[in-house]
């Protein structure tokens, strides 16, 4: 039990004490939003839809959106499930509108502790 306390409190530091490094450097009000949906279409797999979008100069410029469509399967072993997902990207630069189609493959490490569900 207290090592599992020792690295809950270590992951905890870490989480949070990362996030003190970033600073602004001037006050610029910042909007992102993010959406998902996830869809189980069998027992073993699931198919997801996500968006975000990007608006920065205290929330006038838009400048960056994606959308990501995957399928995911978890029937190959139980600790691990499988991703095969397509992203589109738009994102704004000095010389305009860029375009990117982003394929990846991802994998899912899952597992239980205690009575908690870690992936």
């Amino acid at each position: 039990m207290l090592r599992c306390a020792k690295i809950l409190s270590f992951l905890v530091i870490l989480l949070f004490g990362a996030g003190s490094f970033a600073y602004a450097k001037k006050a610029d009000f910042q909007y992102w939003s993010s959406e998902s949906i996830g869809w189980n279409i069998s027992k073993k797999w699931k198919l997801s839809l996500s968006e975000e979008h990007y608006f920065r100069n205290d929330a006038e410029d838009f400048y960056y959106q994606h959308t990501e469509i995957g399928a995911t399967y978890s029937g190959l072993v139980k600790w691990m499930d499988v991703g095969l997902n397509f992203r589109h990207v738009r994102s704004k630069g000095n010389s305009g509108w860029k375009r990117e189609e982003q394929p990846s493959f991802n994998a899912y490490l899952k597992f239980k502790l205690k009575d908690y569900s870690i992936s």
